[in-house]
């Protein structure tokens, strides 16, 4: 269990400056397994991250599952690809996790420091030409706030993004990032994950923090 020396993660409500209390007296790592029993609030269990191979610069990309299931084979033509073959520029303002299949926006820095409910409402409006150096034809209503696993995903495993190992993304923040789920104790409350460290936490939803949108592969 490793603990965050900042102790609180301070949030700002409505415009006005409000330190938003972690609940919980640490964060847990990927590496670490995660707490079951609520005090106050549980967490799932982080998992893995299932698939991937070491090449994925050219050619028909072969993506397995955890199950052992038959690879799928996804093209992935026009883009630039990490050493390890695990994140792919689109080229069009986009990034492709090959080993989940998510396409996420390049510029983490774009969504704007806002509210759980401003997150998820921008998100939603997030298309093709919003933002300008989006081109990947997506409409309105195709891209969304992560959720917890998905954002844990992002910096777990082969290539984990962090705000020192960005890859093929721009403006990670060194901050914490909104994600879509909300604490199934408290309706109030959404789950948040530090790309720093990867540390993970909860939030008021009328806090502010920033937020990056993914989208499904179409």
């Amino acid at each position: 269990m490793v603990k965050d020396e900042r102790g609180l993660f301070r949030c700002f409500m409505a415009g006005l400056m409000a330190i938003c209390l972690l609940a919980y007296s640490g964060f847990t790592t990927y590496a670490d397994e995660l707490p079951t029993s609520r005090p106050p609030f549980p967490c799932e269990n982080a998992g893995t991250v299932a698939g991937g191979l070491s090449d994925m610069k050219s050619g028909p990309v072969a993506r397995t599952t955890a199950a052992g299931e038959l690879p799928h084979l996804r093209p992935l033509s026009r883009c630039d690809c990490t050493a390890a073959g695990r994140w792919c520029d689109n080229k069009n303002g986009t990034v492709t996790d090959t080993t989940t299949g998510l396409i996420w926006l390049k510029d983490a820095a774009w969504g704007s420091y806002t509210t759980w409910y401003g997150a998820v409402a921008q998100a939603a409006q997030v298309k093709d030409g919003n933002p300008a150096s989006l081109t990947d034809g997506s409409q309105a209503g195709q891209w969304r706030l992560p959720t917890l696993d998905e954002l844990k995903a992002l910096m777990n495993g082969t290539e984990a993004i962090r705000y020192s190992s960005q890859y093929l993304f721009t403006g990670v923040q060194h901050d914490y990032y909104w994600t879509s789920t909300t604490d199934s104790f408290d309706p109030s409350v959404a789950w948040i994950v530090g790309v720093y460290g990867g540390y993970i936490g909860y939030c008021s939803k009328i806090g502010y923090t920033y937020w990056w949108p993914v989208r499904n592969a179409q």
